[in-house]
């Protein structure tokens, strides 16, 4: 995911011609990393861009907690409001944004995009009702 699918990208010329292609990341050089340091920043670990030690040991420790939890019950549930699962999709979106080149956040702003998902799901499918009520 972090790896070799980033290197089948690279193989993909026509993609690179006007952008900056992606930097493959290898797991394995971190690996050894721990748990990385705030950057000098002095702010809550969830309000600030985890460096990408950080989110390497997140990811891990996201996977195994998942992973256990999947286990246990037999399936997963997406809930902005539960710890292992944010901290699994911020980890690995910080991951690839910083393979591609593209500002990280933190986890309380992507907490926050989270938290507006439904309810532009919810506004959306109440304008196309409307317009359906309107045509017919």
């Amino acid at each position: 995911m972090f790896h070799d699918d980033i290197r089948y990208l690279l193989t993909m010329d026509k993609l690179w011609k006007t952008r900056k292609p992606p930097v493959p990341l290898d797991l394995s050089q971190l690996h050894n990393a721990g748990e990385g340091s705030s950057n000098g920043v002095y702010a809550l670990k969830d309000q600030r861009p985890w460096s990408i030690q950080e989110c390497v040991h997140v990811f891990r420790e996201s996977v195994g907690s998942l992973s256990q939890d999947y286990k246990s019950s037999g399936y997963l549930t997406w809930d902005k409001d539960d710890k292992p699962a944010m901290d699994f999709v911020t980890a690995t979106a910080n991951i690839r944004a910083s393979i591609f080149s593209i500002e990280q956040k933190s986890k309380f702003d992507v907490k926050s995009m989270a938290g507006n998902i439904i309810p532009a799901i919810a506004t959306t499918n109440a304008i196309i009702a409307g317009q359906i009520v309107l045509e017919g």
